[in-house]
């Protein structure tokens, strides 16, 4: 038996893992969450440095120029990423009211991932507990 270890992102599971460890040994998990969130927060920050290139997918061009980086006229989604971090779950979430259309596009708005999880990411969560 050991700790099941979930990540999920807009309820779709993108990570699942059993680890071996001793759940008797183990009081909560605030310490690896912690640095779980640390490590999150600050590649989805980097990401809209790539333009969603971090992620994995690139996102589309606008159709006209502005003189700001992609999804960053003001500065305020990048900034407002928020953590929970509870001894025994993680959440991360962003509550600017547009995040979620450009997260997962809509008929007018490309999709523009900014929360996601690669292999590599998973890979590094799973070291860090």
């Amino acid at each position: 038996m050991g700790i099941r270890l979930t990540f999920e992102v807009d309820g779709v599971r993108q990570l699942d893992r059993v680890l071996d460890v001793a759940t008797d040994a183990v009081k909560d998990l605030k310490i690896p969450l912690k640095e779980t969130s640390d490590f999150l927060l600050n590649i989805f920050d980097k990401n809209f440095d790539t333009e969603g290139l971090l992620l994995g997918s690139h996102w589309p061009p606008r159709k006209k120029y502005y003189p700001w980086p992609i999804l960053q006229k003001t500065g305020h989604m990048r900034r407002n990423f928020q953590q929970l971090v509870q001894p025994w779950s993680l959440t991360i979430w962003n509550p600017t009211e547009y995040f979620k259309y450009h997260q997962r596009g809509t008929r007018k708005l490309p999709r523009r991932v900014m929360l996601a999880l690669t292999n590599e990411m998973n890979a590094e969560i799973v070291r860090i507990f």
